[in-house]
């Protein structure tokens, strides 16, 4: 399904028509792109941005290491599981909800990880609170990430970081290193442990390095020009680019399974940048699946639409997502917003309508 797609977006030539500019949020994926034929002179690289905290605390002793993020085959966390049986002596606390997290739990109860704890999904209060008092938290993914966000975060609260090297991660190692690889993630998990001072050492130098890199000040920045040089090579004046917040807009992000931030993010995404839509007096409708979501009409302020579909692993999204383009593009909508590759291979249908209609894309899709 996800070959068709791109195979129709490449005969379309979609981004080479309707994109500008790409920003990549780390070399390892411009030179990705790069490699895979894309236009150099049309990509940029802009990392993600990272708050850091004014006080850290160190964890009170003995810690125990943190995995958080979205729990899915490529994350490795069934890897990281396969070596907590062979350290009894340390805890591994996991936060986080996804497609893989009953398999997950089957996977502990059958090795008999005594040290292993599931917290679910986590509020941004209370994942704070779990990375602070982690000792270090782990990234074991299998997948070449964009960036790594749940490294920055870390960083932010001086905390090491112990992932598996692969693809961009490599871009965030510090001099001491702040986030070293893993051969064999149990030894790592051990010999760090054991040392204290060290842990400590690697997540201030972490720190150091999204302080001199990745603070939002300096993605402000260095995002700003960008748009500003689109404009001027686009001849158009900076009203047509701006959307005036004093102007109340219907504007729908459509075709997302669910809401509630549980799985990634881009749910994360829509419902922060949903939230702050409707705080500045938007309209905002949300395209999303009833047996993916609670039986609510409105979440956040946000209006829940859930049209019909089949629950079949090939037919689920592109029905759901026909149907909610055509729904969208004959509804009264000033902007339809598709989040992903996938949806976007309907967002001709409220564009034929009329409707002036986004795709941000994620990721290497």
């Amino acid at each position: 399904m996800l070959a068709a797609e791109a195979y129709v977006h490449s005969w379309l030539r979609t981004y080479e028509t309707c994109v500008d500019q790409f920003l990549a949020p780390s070399q390892f994926v411009r030179e990705k792109l790069i490699k895979n034929s894309w236009d150099a002179s049309r990509i940029q690289v802009l990392p993600h941005f990272q708050k850091v905290l004014t006080e850290i605390t160190n964890p009170k002793l003995p810690a125990s290491i943190l995995y958080f993020g979205r729990l899915s085959p490529e994350k490795g966390v069934d890897d990281l599981l396969r070596a907590m049986h062979h350290v009894p002596n340390l805890r591994l606390r996991i936060a986080g909800d996804g497609p893989q997290r009953t398999e997950l739990e089957g996977l502990k109860n059958k090795l008999r990880v005594e040290n292993v704890q599931f917290l679910g999904h986590l509020g941004s209060s209370a994942l704070d609170r779990e990375i602070s008092s982690s000792q270090f938290t782990i990234l074991p993914s299998r997948a070449y990430e964009t960036l790594g966000k749940s490294i920055l975060e870390s960083y932010a609260r001086g905390r090491a970081v112990v992932a598996s090297d692969v693809g961009s991660r490599r871009e965030l190692k510090t001099a001491k290193p702040g986030c070293c690889t893993s051969l064999e993630i149990s030894v790592r998990l051990s010999l760090l442990s054991l040392q204290p001072d060290l842990a400590s050492a690697m997540g201030a130098a972490g720190r150091d390095l999204v302080e001199k890199r990745y603070r939002p000040e300096d993605h402000y920045e260095r995002l700003l020009p960008i748009y500003k040089q689109l404009i001027v090579d686009k001849k158009c004046t900076a009203h047509s680019v701006v959307v005036s917040g004093n102007v109340p807009s219907l504007r729908c992000l459509c075709r997302r399974p669910r809401v509630g931030a549980k799985y990634s993010g881009i749910e994360t995404y829509y419902e922060e940048a949903g939230k702050h839509l409707v705080s500045m007096g938007h309209e905002i409708t949300v395209y999303c699946r009833s047996h993916c979501t609670p039986k609510i009409t409105t979440y956040n302020g946000m209006r829940l639409i859930r049209p019909p579909t089949i629950r079949s692993k090939h037919l689920e999204t592109a029905i759901h997502t026909l149907l909610s383009a055509i729904h969208a593009g004959l509804g009264d909508f000033d902007i339809v917003h598709f989040h992903a590759l996938g949806p976007a291979l309907f967002s001709f249908i409220p564009r034929l309508l009329g409707k002036k209609t986004i795709v941000t894309v994620q990721g290497l899709d």
